[in-house]
């Protein structure tokens, strides 16, 4: 009856397999930027390439 009500809920037939690679790939996604948004919180003023100039 789940299975049923989650077809419904679909307009476009797509294949579970699409489905659920848009999902990991759109996971991957959101993981990439919510790393690298922290990184720029956390290191404002240096990224990872200068950090070692600044430093020495």
């Amino acid at each position: 009856m789940e299975t049923e009500q989650l077809q419904d809920k679909n307009p476009i037939n797509t294949p579970n397999w699409l489905v659920s690679l848009l999902f990991i790939s759109g996971g991957f996604l959101l993981l990439a930027f919510v790393i690298g948004l922290f990184g720029n919180i956390f290191s404002p003023q240096a990224t990872v390439i200068d950090l070692p100039i600044t430093e020495a």
